[in-house]
């Protein structure tokens, strides 16, 4: 007698799930078409006005400013590289003025591989 009554349970289980799982089946709709409308005034960010007046200007602390400065003439800029066919001169540039750095500020010459920082790029 139980065996039949958990029959029955499971069956009526079993239906209302198979038929509930169609009730919150979703539908699917597109989202409505977004229309983008400029404003009149695309000025972005004003800062608010800030009082300068009491500021003085003063000359320059360590004499006047060189009327030239040639990092090349200075020794402060590594050889010239040719990039060739691998179409990277974003990596040249980038290697280019990170030997530059470290030859101005540490005092010898490094040469950092372009084409390993190019492969390691997905």
């Amino acid at each position: 007698m139980k065996s039949k009554w958990l029959v029955f349970l499971f069956t009526v289980l079993f239906l209302a799930i198979f038929t509930m799982e169609n009730a919150f089946a979703q539908e699917l709709i597109t989202a409505p078409q977004k229309v983008y409308k400029a404003p009149e005034e695309n000025f972005g960010f004003i800062p608010p006005p800030i009082d300068l007046s009491h500021l003085t200007p003063t000359t320059h602390l360590f004499g006047a400013a060189a009327s030239s400065w040639d990092w090349r003439a200075l020794g402060g800029v590594t050889s010239v590289k040719n990039q060739n066919p691998y179409g990277t001169c974003w990596c040249f540039a980038a290697c280019g003025d990170l030997e530059s750095k470290v030859l101005i500020n540490e005092l010898f010459t490094a040469d950092y591989s372009e084409l390993n920082i190019q492969a390691c790029n997905p």
